[in-house]
């Protein structure tokens, strides 16, 4: 029997990770990402294209552990350490507060902080060693699905067919807009960390 194929829209690290979680248990994922270029960075950069530091939870790291172990040994290794505070304002500067981040269970892990550029190299490393397709270029304009496919078409003409699609092209995903176009657009409340202090 044919592996049941996955449409995953959104080359950044949610795609890349989705694709390696999907892989595992035997499914046939192909990424679909609309930029044509300077993909993955040659070199950890702090703000690169696909942001700068991101924090990896106590949730998402047991998470990583049960995908592979040697997965969270790299993260760790490429990672900035732990860290016990993080300060939070609004952008204007006032209002701060801040967050104990003390793990409230055994053996749970305090959060990482790792670049997102680091972050990602990582995991499309192992997508490509996965032999997970990344197709660039193609930005999606339109979705359609039956009772057993859904095919995504894109800005090139061309298009994909599997038996899922999942979206995880970021805040302003296209995939949201085209599937359920009546629901509210994010929205940007003004509030982002300052630091993270050990």
């Amino acid at each position: 029997m044919e592996p049941k194929t996955v449409i995953v829209i959104g080359g950044g690290p949610a795609g890349a990770l989705a694709a390696l979680v999907l892989k595992k248990p035997g499914l046939s994922p192909a990424t679909f990402e609309k930029r044509s270029k300077n993909i993955v960075p040659t070199a950890p950069h702090p703000f690169w294209e696909v942001g700068g530091c991101i924090d990896i939870h106590s949730n998402g790291i047991r998470a990583l552990e049960r995908l592979d172990l040697s997965l969270i040994d790299e993260v760790i290794t490429n990672s900035g350490g732990t860290c016990s505070k993080g300060d939070f304002m609004l952008m204007d500067g006032t209002d701060k507060m801040y967050q104990y981040l003390v793990p409230d269970r055994p053996g749970e892990h305090k959060p990482l902080q790792i670049l997102q550029s680091s972050f990602y190299k990582i995991l499309m490393t192992r997508c490509e060693k996965a032999e997970i397709p990344f197709n660039v270029g193609k930005q999606v304009v339109g979705i359609e699905q039956s009772d057993e496919k859904v095919t995504a078409t894109f800005a090139d003409g061309t298009s994909a067919t599997g038996d899922f699609l999942i979206g995880t092209d970021g805040m302003n995903s296209t995939v949201r807009k085209l599937v359920f176009p009546e629901a509210k657009p994010p929205q940007k409340l003004g509030v982002g960390p300052l630091a993270s202090s050990t």
